[in-house]
């Protein structure tokens, strides 16, 4: 995401926790650390955007200025709040 044409990415994060305390390390934790240090690289080449931009662009109703970053959580958990 180099140009500054409206463009979308949508990063999904499944568990952000310390991978050393999980007992099934199937389930592909990120360390809180990597979890900013993530943020902080998106956000050297796009803004955030919320849910509700990005569905309004995504519909049609709505444009993007530049690059763009949408967050979310896999499975809605508590830590993640």
């Amino acid at each position: 995401m180099s140009d500054h044409s409206p463009a979308l990415l949508v990063v999904t994060y499944h568990y952000v926790r310390d991978p050393a305390g999980i007992r099934y390390p199937g389930i592909h934790p990120v360390s809180l650390q990597r979890f900013k240090d993530d943020l902080a690289r998106m956000g050297e080449y796009a803004s955030f955007v919320t849910p509700a931009q990005a569905e309004e662009f995504l519909t049609g109703r709505g444009t993007l200025d530049g690059p763009q970053v949408l967050i979310t959580f896999d499975d809605g958990l508590k830590d993640h709040w």
